[in-house]
């Protein structure tokens, strides 16, 4: 069973062990401790004496039950902290092949499925979503792929908890890692997954197949996320199901391990770790800042212009020289003189140590850039506005000279809040288009109002619906979109005028609908069912609802949220994809209506 061995890192343990280096000598007696979120450690007897032992790098525990391997250890008083320590007794300096439970990746993986429960056996049924990709990473092939796993645990008495697991494996094909290969390996892709959820995520199981019939448990410094909330699928940015759907892991995982990104990796690995930040709204808004700094200065290295070397500094040494014939010529009163003198030395070291071989030397500038090359369509969904630019722009360059920060509102910290929560969505926008997610597909993340930093950033909906291209617009005149605000909150009925291709609004049947809506004694299972026995069908000879929509006069536009039905669809609108399914069609020659594609599909036809 793959968990015989396991070593969470949720678990905390005590253990006392036998000490040794690897060549066997008996270093002493002591204590292994391992707590959540910090390093572990063996505290060896007091009056055992260790200090010639403060090079060993590795050694070696043994308790009545298990044997512990302990790598790039430190001696410090009396006591060794070990940065990796495996259970199992193989001494493994190499590794080939690993398997890797990441917090909340099992429930974000899995797919609705069923049990079905005999007397001597549990079936569980499920889609197969498994993915395998190969990348490519300093030379050396590696691949990464997803395995399902099942175990069961006793509760008490009769009671048997299943519990259910997707596991990543990892795989070297042509070479081998070192622990801390291994251990940078897995936090690269500890960040990939983060990034896609949305949300904090610890390394929780490290277990090394590296020999076929040996399994051993790895344990090193990993903080853990509090688990006393569950990452829900439904609330995490990314749905794995696209993913599997569209057959992305290979394209994502090549793109985020490309030589080409190796440059954003840092910054990556910071903004997912920025996820699990809970402390003061100051310090969430300037690493944000700092982020977007950095993110826009490796994005205008490749833009900017320089001079060489030697050119650089020749011209830095004419203008300092500039700058000292100033002073030399000044001929101010002792006291101004004194003052005058002081500000052109400043200047001086700024040109000598400060000065940039740039053409792009300013943040302002590069982020200006950065901007100006992404897709204005995402500048607008997000809600950036000149102001909140500027106000970015103020933060970071006011924390950079050295002085305080100051809000918008005074006491009122909702619009800082509300921007770093768009700061951060921009810069996930730009790291997804790194990757190689496309434009669109970010704005379909942004459609899941479940998912929490996107809630907060109040982002511009009306423009995330025009850009999802979900959405269905109908024209209509000034008269008809007041007509439809008076009816805000119903069904709105519409009939489609075919001379002008717009739309009319039916207040006859508007009400009705309205009516019928709080009957509690209706007998017609829809809004369409309800129509087809009111309207009159030697005119009306198709119906059709739409869930998702918009009324647009001109440059207004009214959400109807709560559904519209369309009289005489065209057809141009009944074969949209979320129209096709709720149209029903009048039968001239048997006087009946056909039934929806959605009722054919059920059986209700």
């Amino acid at each position: 069973m793959i968990f015989d061995q396991y070593v969470g890192f949720l678990d905390e343990f005590s253990v006392n062990v036998e000490v040794f280096t690897t060549s066997g000598t008996a270093v002493g007696s002591g204590n292994l401790s391992v707590k959540k979120n910090q390093a572990p450690q063996v505290n060896i007897d007091l009056n055992t004496d260790i200090s010639k032992y403060a090079k060993q790098k590795v050694f070696i525990c043994k308790s009545e039950k298990y044997q512990y391997q302990l790598l790039e250890c430190e001696v410090f008083d009396n006591a060794i902290f070990p940065s990796v320590f495996i259970r199992g007794k193989e001494k493994r300096a190499k590794f080939k092949k690993v398997y890797l439970l990441l917090q909340g990746l099992s429930q974000w993986m899995d797919s609705n499925g069923s049990f079905e429960l005999t007397d001597s056996e549990i079936i569980r049924k499920r889609d197969t979503r498994t993915f395998d990709a190969e990348v490519n990473l300093g030379g050396k092939k590696i691949s990464l792929s997803n395995e399902h796993w099942c175990d069961t645990k006793h509760v008490k008495d009769n009671n048997y908890q299943l519990n259910q697991y997707s596991l990543l494996r990892i795989e070297s094909k042509n070479s081998s890692w070192s622990i801390t290969e291994l251990i940078a390996i897995i936090s690269d892709i500890r960040t990939f997954f983060t990034l896609l959820l949305g949300h904090s995520i610890g390394v929780e199981y490290v277990l090394d197949t590296t020999t076929k019939n040996t399994k051993q448990s790895i344990y090193f410094v990993n903080a853990t996320r509090d688990t006393s909330e569950d990452i829900l699928p439904r609330k995490c940015f990314v749905p794995s199901s696209f993913l599997f759907k569209e057959n992305k892991w290979q394209e994502l995982l090549q793109g985020y391990f490309s030589s080409n990104n190796e440059k954003y990796k840092n910054i990556w690995a910071r903004i997912s770790g920025m996820l699990s930040y809970e402390g003061f709204w100051e310090y969430r808004i300037l690493a944000y800042v700092s982020l977007v700094d950095r993110y826009v200065s490796i994005f205008a290295k490749n833009e900017e212009k320089s001079l060489s070397l030697g050119l650089f500094k020749k011209y830095r040494r004419v203008a300092r020289t500039s700058l000292e014939k100033v002073k030399s010529e000044c001929s101010l009163g002792a006291e101004d003189k004194e003052k005058f003198n002081a500000v052109i030395d400043s200047m001086c070291i700024q040109v000598n140590q400060n000065i940039q071989n740039t053409s792009i030397p300013s943040f302002n500038k590069k982020f200006d850039l950065k901007v100006s090359r992404t897709n204005p369509n995402i500048i607008e969904v997000l809600g950036f506005k000149d102001d909140d630019f500027r106000h970015l722009k103020q933060l970071r360059n006011t924390v950079a000279h050295g002085d305080e920060p100051k809000i918008q509102n005074e006491g009122n910290i909702t619009y800082e809040v509300t921007v770093t929560n768009k700061i951060v969505l921009l810069l996930r926008y730009w790291a997804f288009i790194d990757m190689g997610f496309t434009h669109s597909e970010f704005i379909g993340f942004l459609g899941n109002w479940m998912y929490p930093i996107t809630q907060q950033a109040q982002i511009n909906r009306v423009s995330l619906d025009i850009a999802s291209g979900k959405y269905l617009f109908l024209k209509t005149n000034k008269t008809n979109f007041l007509k439809a605000k008076k009816h805000n909150f119903k069904c709105l009925i519409l009939n489609y005028v075919k001379s002008s291709d717009t739309f009319r609004v039916n207040d006859k049947a508007t009400e009705h609908v309205g009516a019928w809506l709080f009957n509690r004694d209706k007998t017609t299972r829809s809004v369409e069912e309800e129509l087809m026995a009111f309207v009159d069908t030697t005119k009306v000879k198709n119906v059709a609802y739409l869930g998702i929509s918009y009324l647009k006069y001109k440059d207004e536009l009214l959400n109807l949220s709560s559904g519209a039905c369309i009289l005489n669809c065209p057809e141009y609108i009944s074969s949209h994809g979320q129209v096709k399914d709720r149209l029903r069609v009048f039968d001239d020659l048997n006087y009946t209506w056909l039934p929806s594609e959605f009722e054919k599909r059920i059986g209700l036809a």
